[in-house]
């Protein structure tokens, strides 16, 4: 696949996340349009805490931005 540079929006750490995250969890996790260091620490919360976010997680740190 041909990637146009200009528009990658991740670095990355974030895509080592989300594939660490889709590897252990079976989903993508709904952060992938957070702010990127939002992101990388709700994703690392989940992989050491062994518990996919929800919709729930996603929202109440919307509220905190």
């Amino acid at each position: 696949m041909k990637m146009n540079r200009e528009h990658v929006t991740m670095d990355g750490e974030e895509l080592e996340l989300l594939e660490r995250y889709e590897a252990q969890f079976g989903e993508t996790p709904p952060v992938g349009f957070l702010d990127p260091k939002a992101s990388k620490r709700m994703i690392k919360r989940a992989l050491r805490s062994n518990r996919p976010f929800s919709e729930k997680d996603v929202e109440s740190k919307l509220d905190t931005l």
